[in-house]
């Protein structure tokens, strides 16, 4: 699908797990940069005239969130706990403004209820409860296969 944008080949990294025994793959690519990608980067960077860029979660999140964007989500940087069997989306480099944002817009956009919880060093991550893991299969199955 992304083919056309990216400027280097697929690779993949197959990596193993001591703790858990497991087995995992890891795809990854790299977009190129291109025009058509700076509406997205405005969307989701603030510069603060510091001459840095600060990952934001946009105000109109809810009206972007959908079953693929939640996948994403999932895909690109959570997890399923095994001990606990909740779901957990690592948003640290977000404020916890904003992981709150993103998580009311998970919940009100797709009844999953997404729930902002301090991680460590005033970083926030959010979490889907183990009585949600059904609901949130069944919407992004089709997008993880």
């Amino acid at each position: 699908m992304f083919e056309p944008y990216t400027d280097s080949p697929v690779r993949t990294i197959d990596t193993y797990n001591k703790k858990t025994n497991t087995h995992h793959t890891q795809v990854g690519f790299k977009t190129a940069s291109l025009p058509l990608f700076l509406v997205y980067h405005k969307m989701f960077y603030t510069d603060e005239k510091s001459k840095r860029y600060i990952k934001i979660v946009p105000s109109n999140i809810e009206d972007l969130m959908s079953p693929i964007v939640l996948a994403h989500l999932i895909m690109g940087d959570g997890n399923l706990k095994p001990k606990d069997k909740i779901i957990r989306i690592y948003t640290n480099s977000f404020s916890k403004q904003d992981v709150e944002r993103l998580g009311q817009a998970i919940t009100n956009k797709l009844g999953i209820v997404a729930k902002a919880v301090h991680d460590r060093n005033g970083q926030y991550m959010l979490t889907i409860s183990r009585d949600q893991l059904e609901a949130v299969r069944s919407l992004i199955l089709p997008y993880m296969q």
